[in-house]
């Protein structure tokens, strides 16, 4: 990622959402948790080591970075435009969100009940999504 740190947090994050709710409508329940708790573990312990550094509107534009990548791949998903680049991406993402953690241990040691619990209250607001209308 040669971007802006937030901002490639937030796309990444965005994208691991994106192909764990396609994993959940597959019915793959561990992949989707797996995926969107790594998610939000590496997006949310850059935003915590970066200890109050962001401006409010940076916060929120990523926010929405994440939520324009977690359409996109679900989008690709749906429509069968899942290919070789949007699965490498993926990938990419894993490993620099996976780093996230690893390089801010202390960061996330120090915050995980709260990103366990934010990325519960998301994966239960994705699942109620991705269930509504099915029978």
């Amino acid at each position: 990622m040669a971007g802006n740190p937030l901002d490639d947090s937030a796309a990444c994050a965005g994208s691991l959402i994106g192909n764990a709710t396609a994993d959940l409508s597959q019915g793959r329940e561990d992949r989707f948790d797996e995926g969107v708790d790594l998610a939000y573990a590496g997006y949310l312990t850059h935003v915590f080591a970066a200890k109050g550094a962001y401006k409010q509107a940076d916060l929120e534009l990523a926010d929405k970075i994440l939520a324009i990548n977690t359409d996109r791949v679900i989008e690709a998903a749906n429509s069968n435009a899942f290919d070789a680049e949007v699965y490498e991406q993926i990938v990419a993402c894993s490993q620099f969100l996976a780093l996230q953690v690893m390089r801010n241990a202390a960061v996330y040691a120090d915050n995980a009940k709260r990103i366990a619990a934010l990325s519960a209250d998301n994966k239960n607001r994705i699942r109620r999504l991705v269930k509504a209308g099915r029978r």
